[in-house]
């Protein structure tokens, strides 16, 4: 009875330490976030850098910029910076951004990346591509710009394709199964050339491997009780 009693406080120990399997405060490169933040996930940017190729009658929209609050946080990077790059949104034939109304760009995809450098500047677009790729994103269906002659403002869906934190994001719950949103907005006084933006969307805590491991423990432990009780 005493070899029982003792198998089972320890399993009990064993299995009160597993009890927080999942972790609402991540890490990832350096860059921290509360997956149960109430305004998971929204990334905030004041420093975007937006610029227009024109082909024929084909306008790509392509751009950089630094995430400047994670959560409204300014404190998510410690030594760190998250910048990203944006490209190959290609616009309606003939897209004019100072002509009102609503243009629909096909394609597009966003790179973000986690840099110790921490060299970030808004007038050199390699300075936002620097570091380790934090998260690649492809458009789930393009992006939708409303433009007049104040301003344009973008929007668009993203799937998540790779990179260091892909398996927080991957999470499918928005229209159509696409993970995040990508807005952004320019205004006419800068030739719609700089702005700010954001991304947003749900993310998910991810047990950690010791975690499991502890789970593993206090099934094997209640086993080991189960084939005690068994024999005697």
């Amino acid at each position: 009875m005493k070899h029982l009693v003792r198998n089972t406080v320890g399993v009990a120990l064993l299995t009160g330490l597993a009890v927080p399997s999942m972790a609402a405060i991540v890490n990832v490169g350096g860059v921290t976030w509360d997956t149960d933040d109430l305004f998971d996930f929204t990334s905030t940017s004041g420093n975007i850098a937006q610029e227009f190729t024109i082909d024929g009658d084909i306008t790509t929209l392509s751009g950089y910029g630094r995430v400047d609050f994670i959560n409204f946080a300014s404190d998510f990077c410690a030594g760190c910076e998250l910048t990203f790059v944006y490209g190959g949104y290609e616009s309606e034939p003939g897209f004019d951004p100072t002509d009102p109304g609503i243009a629909t760009f096909t394609g597009g995809w966003v790179n973000v990346y986690v840099d110790n450098a921490m060299d970030f500047n808004i007038n050199d677009a390699d300075s936002a591509s620097g570091g380790l790729l934090w998260l690649s994103l492809e458009a789930a269906d393009g992006l939708s710009v409303t433009s007049n002659q104040q301003g344009a403002n973008g929007k668009g869906l993203l799937n998540v394709t790779g990179g260091l934190a892909a398996t927080y994001f991957d999470t499918n719950t928005l229209t159509g199964g696409a993970d995040l949103e990508f807005q952004t907005s320019f205004t006419a006084s800068s030739g719609y050339t700089r702005g700010s933006g954001n991304i947003a969307g749900d993310t998910t805590a991810v047990p950690e491997p010791a975690t499991i491991g502890l789970l593993g423990l206090g099934l094997l432990g209640s086993a080991l009780v189960s084939r005690r009780r068994k024999a005697d």
